[in-house]
């Protein structure tokens, strides 16, 4: 691989490829393991970290399919790397194999909804639109000192974040998803840390650090934050969040600082109304339009309000979950007659209201017996923590659904 290098390429330094590398592995192992990734350690590997044998222990197709993943997320294939990943030995190897070909590829990057369905949605971007993003960040947390990451950095979020920001900056990033709360709350004290969470890790957050030290911020994206949980954040001495609005298809959009006050957009996107009920943002600076996954509402050139997803899918935990998907696999599930699930604001997960088909059935056997298929059948984020048994459908006025 001699190509020379081009003027648009990617540049990623190793530390930051390492972190994307392990947090994209330990995904795709977790998911064909069926294990816990807390139970992988991802923490602790290295470049000296062993592919087979006494390292990951990678099977033959597991090597594939983490080398499928590598060169759809780094674009191997338009460099003519991808072969070379199966050569090797450790981690580091994988490394050199992507830094060689980002820097000589297309300069693009492509991420994958956290889609519940099995072939979530790839979504390319120019690396140099991510850097333009990263820029906006940087002058509006120009004061932190250091970076606490509850986020996979292998998600555009993540990577925007954690990589292209904190490379930025030149700050260290510390990956608070393996910390315990005693560590948690110590790894907070330190020279003022901007954490990069979900509104799920800001509620794990509200409830492992009871008291914020006041010169701790906070960025939550990938969901929008309850306005109970920001309230509580702030009584509990969170000096500032910013929730950020964005998805995999667009990267971010708008940003607020106040969950009572309307996003305002990043300076390079207009709004505008694709069509009747559907809104696009165009970038100024090449004109390119991108239709929003949510319905929103203009206030004015740069604000806006956000109203509902048009596809109606939820988020749990950072994941794009569709209720209806789960709906059906429960349906279909021996002694369900009936079910609705929704999504629940208190838990942040779903919960499903099922009537059985034979009334006599104890409900305790039949929810474990669900529970026991949805494990089988269905992600984590997409099983519901709660079932609630009846005979019929609770509806409202309308002939709809209504909440229980």
């Amino acid at each position: 691989m001699t190509h020379e290098h081009k003027k648009d390429a990617i540049v990623i330094s190793r530390s930051t490829l390492l972190r994307m590398l392990t947090s994209l592995l330990a995904a795709e192992l977790s998911s064909s393991r069926q294990q816990d990734i807390f139970r992988l350690r991802p923490d602790r590997w290295t470049e000296d970290t062993l592919l087979l044998d006494m390292g990951l222990a990678l099977d033959s197709l597991e090597r594939m399919n983490c080398a499928s993943s590598i060169n759809e997320l780094f674009h191997l294939s338009e460099y003519g790397a991808e072969d070379y990943l199966l050569a090797a030995e450790k981690l580091g190897d994988w490394i050199d194999v992507i830094d060689v070909s980002i820097r000589n590829g297309s300069g693009r990057l492509s991420f994958r909804t956290s889609g519940s369905t099995g072939t979530p949605k790839l979504c390319t971007h120019r690396f140099t639109d991510l850097v333009e993003e990263a820029e906006v960040w940087a002058d509006l947390f120009r004061d932190r000192g250091s970076f606490l990451s509850m986020v996979p950095a292998h998600h555009i979020y993540g990577f925007i974040f954690t990589g292209i920001l904190a490379e930025r900056m030149g700050l260290p990033v510390v990956d608070g998803r393996f910390l315990g709360a005693a560590k948690l709350t110590e790894t907070l004290q330190s020279a003022d840390p901007l954490v990069i969470a979900a509104p799920s890790h800001w509620q794990y957050l509200a409830r492992s650090v009871l008291t914020f030290p006041d010169n701790v911020v906070g960025v939550s994206s990938s969901a929008q934050m309850p306005a109970q949980l920001a309230t509580r954040l702030k009584a509990q001495g969170l000096n500032k969040l910013v929730e950020v609005y964005g998805s995999s298809e667009t990267a971010g959009v708008g940003y607020r600082s106040d969950h009572r006050e309307p996003y305002q957009t990043l300076p390079y996107w207009m709004l505008r109304e694709a069509s009747p009920g559907n809104h696009a943002i165009r970038r100024t600076r090449t004109g390119e339009a991108i239709e929003l996954m949510d319905c929103i509402e203009i206030l004015a050139d740069h604000y806006f309000h956000l109203t509902a997803r048009k596809d109606g899918a939820v988020q749990v935990g950072g994941n794009n979950v569709f209720p209806s998907q789960t709906e059906a696999v429960l349906r279909a599930m021996p002694g369900v007659a009936d079910c609705h699930v929704r999504f629940c604001e208190q838990s942040r997960r779903l919960k499903a209201y099922v009537i059985p088909a034979d009334e006599s059935e104890d409900p305790f056997v039949l929810e474990d017996r669900l529970r026991n298929s949805c494990r089988e059948s269905l992600s984590t984020p997409q099983t519901p923590t709660s079932f609630t048994f009846g005979p019929k459908l609770p509806l409202g006025p309308l002939g709809k659904v209504a909440n229980w």
